[in-house]
């Protein structure tokens, strides 16, 4: 920016968002599905520059101040979040509807499947697709067959399904697996888990096998680390959802409905179960409420510059005051701006 350009006025772009946070804030640049950590002190010169052009902004500051403002604009042209415009230009760039909405009643399904429970799967997806659920996961139990295991990811097939994610134990990884695997386009993600190393196993141009040692847990860690998504869809969902919770259902081994691997069991199914039964389940209070314990209502993560792209799943609890917490401590401290090792 030099000095001809002061009588512009600064435009970030519409899907560039600044979220303030306690002592730090970060610009999300959702079509670029990146961000950048910028100090508190930009964003007020952002708002300052939301009304007035930038020579009326620098006019009401010291020589310093002047410095550090031009700088931050700069800042936000260098890395494209931004740029100058005119008055007239100004108005013609609204902000990005944050509305968020999918036409699914339930969006993600997670089953475990074991040796027991396979023949029941096809019935399950059956009766979860009449809720426009497309997007399935699959924890396999250490006790599950080739065999099983084969009819399982094939029971797709002829289902509406977007994308599969699937979690196997090592001791059943073996060629015949993965020839099964590449033949089938909507497997997104495979874990391979009590492997003996932390690997990546590549079976074509896009397709990877991520090996851990570690074991499918349903505990969650001491401490939380957090998991970021940034995009439309995932900033959008958070204004007003729990982006990890909202519309969501977990069904274990036994049949049990879950809102997840680490929280309470809320009815059963079995092999005959109608989707009318999930229906009256979901839609209990104690079941949904969930949904709605977003980050800008829980204790701490209020304060946080990441709250908007923090996939968590710790389950929200509610003290006797009527605010939401976690009992579990995060990694990070939004009031440092600090990482915990």
């Amino acid at each position: 920016m030099n000095s001809a350009d002061e009588h512009l006025y600064l435009q970030l772009f519409a899907d560039c968002i600044a979220v303030k946070g306690s002592v730090r804030s970060i610009i999300y640049d959702l079509g670029r599905c990146s961000y950048k950590i910028v100090p508190n002190d930009l964003l007020k010169v952002l708002q300052r520059c939301s009304l007035k052009s930038l020579s009326e902004v620098i006019a009401d500051l010291d020589a310093k101040d002047k410095k550090t403002a031009k700088e931050y604009v700069n800042f936000l042209i260098k890395n494209e979040l931004g740029f100058l415009c005119t008055k007239n230009e100004k108005e013609m760039f609204p902000k990005l509807p944050l509305n968020w909405d999918v036409p699914s009643t339930i969006a993600n399904a997670t089953i475990e499947v074991d040796n027991r429970n396979f023949k029941n799967l096809h019935h399950y997806i059956l009766e979860l697709q009449k809720f426009n659920c497309y997007f399935f996961s699959l924890n396999f139990h250490n006790d599950i067959s080739t065999a099983a295991f084969i009819e399982t990811i094939n029971s797709f097939r002829n289902s509406d399904l977007y994308s599969l994610s699937i979690a196997i134990p090592h001791t059943i990884l073996s060629d015949k697996i993965i020839n099964e695997i590449t033949k089938l386009h909507y497997i997104l993600n495979v874990v391979c888990y009590n492997a003996p190393a932390d690997d990546v196993l590549r079976y074509s141009n896009d397709g990877r096998i991520k090996l851990i040692t570690k074991a499918l847990t349903k505990k969650l860690p001491a401490t939380h680390i957090p998991s970021f998504t940034v995009n439309i869809s995932h900033f959008t969902e958070a204004q007003k959802f729990n982006t990890f919770y909202n519309r969501k259902i977990y069904i274990d081994r036994y049949g049990n409905v879950r809102n997840s691997v680490f929280a309470q069991k809320h009815g059963k199914l079995n092999k005959n179960e109608t989707h009318q039964h999930i229906k009256r389940i979901i839609n209990s209070k104690a079941y949904n409420y969930l949904y709605n314990v977003k980050k800008d209502i829980v204790k701490t993560c209020k304060d946080c510059e990441y709250r908007y792209m923090c996939t968590d799943p710790r389950i929200p609890m509610k003290s006797s005051s009527g605010y939401y917490y976690y009992e579990t401590p995060c990694s990070y401290n939004p009031y440092k701006g600090e990482w915990k090792s």
